[in-house]
């Protein structure tokens, strides 16, 4: 996938008001995952309505407490710049830039999330943005063509807790050129010559219900859908991808849960 076959390996200097962060780690545009186990490997309703990638990053991180209870966090994000395009399935010693990377310039991401804290519980709803530049090269007969790519991306995320037995969680989006993070069935860019030769627009998202029964036992369900652009696809690829799930968890003691890898952090 042109990306560091790693999940994540960052460091991360905290403020009071401020973080920096650089290593590969989650995109802060659409954030979010359904609940699942799956999301250890690849996220749950990847390529049906839920836009991830763990990528190589710069990112600033900014907190302001409005209230007591209202708080504001904006994120932004130099990124590698891949849009998705897989020139090969096999493994190379050497190979020629991506269009993202023929752009020159880093993958630009952002989010705002506003939270409202009540009854002890954190009520979040997000905007992010993504932005990308690149050049995707072809031939027609004789002639070798150049045509720019603007991968871009808008999405909405929320999680809403109303109370300690039901919550809300899921993301919105719209954009070209997404293939990377698993938009538009991976499909991000076509030939040049064809429609999709700026990028294939896409647009989708997902919603997930949690119950809580008990402090151990959870239910969640969800519903995801990605729907890219027909004519911009090549002819019998899938424009409508969607997903059903359905899961039932049983969270172990909190004893175990506390045994897990420590993080150093240095706090100047």
């Amino acid at each position: 996938m042109d990306l560091p076959r790693l999940r994540l390996a960052l460091g991360r200097l905290d403020w009071k008001d401020y973080s920096l962060v650089a290593g590969q780690d989650w995109s802060v545009f659409a954030p979010l995952n359904p609940t699942s186990l799956a999301q250890y490997a690849i996220p749950s309703m990847s390529a049906s309505g839920n836009p991830w990638i763990r990528s190589p990053q710069i990112r600033a991180e900014i907190r302001h407490a409005m209230s007591e209870a209202t708080k504001l966090q904006w994120q932004i994000a130099g990124t590698d710049p891949d849009v998705g395009d897989y020139q090969t399935t096999q493994f190379l010693t050497s190979r020629s830039p991506g269009i993202g990377e023929r752009g020159r310039m880093p993958g630009l991401d952002t989010r705002l999330a506003f939270t409202e804290t009540a009854d002890g519980r954190d009520y979040t709803i997000g905007v992010s943005g993504h932005y990308g530049r690149g050049k995707d090269i072809g031939t027609i007969g004789p002639l070798n063509l150049v045509r720019p790519v603007d991968s871009w991306g808008v999405a909405l995320d929320w999680s809403l807790p109303f109370s300690k037995y039901f919550a809300l969680t899921g993301e919105a989006y719209e954009g070209r050129a997404l293939g990377i993070f698993s938009v538009a069935a991976g499909e991000s860019v076509g030939a040049v010559g064809t429609r999709g030769e700026h990028g294939v627009f896409s647009r989708g998202g997902w919603a997930q219900a949690q119950f809580n029964l008990n402090p151990q036992w959870q239910i969640n369900l969800a519903y995801g859908i990605d729907q890219p652009r027909a004519s911009e696809l090549p002819v019998g690829n899938r424009d409508r991808n969607q997903t059903y799930m359905g899961n039932l968890m049983y969270k172990l003691s909190q004893r175990f849960h506390s045994l897990r890898s420590s993080t150093t952090r240095l706090s100047p």
